[in-house]
């Protein structure tokens, strides 16, 4: 599977974990999504 491949299953995957669970803190999570588009940016 192509680097490609794996971001795109990893970015299915969080957007399902984060539809599961209940975000109380809205700045929390505009922060963790700010966090993952880094980690995508750098590959």
């Amino acid at each position: 599977m192509d680097i490609i491949g794996i971001i795109g299953a990893m970015d299915a995957e969080i957007e399902l974990i984060l539809h599961n669970i209940t975000v109380t803190d809205e700045q929390e999570y505009a922060g963790f999504k700010f966090l993952w588009g880094n980690v995508r940016a750098r590959i």
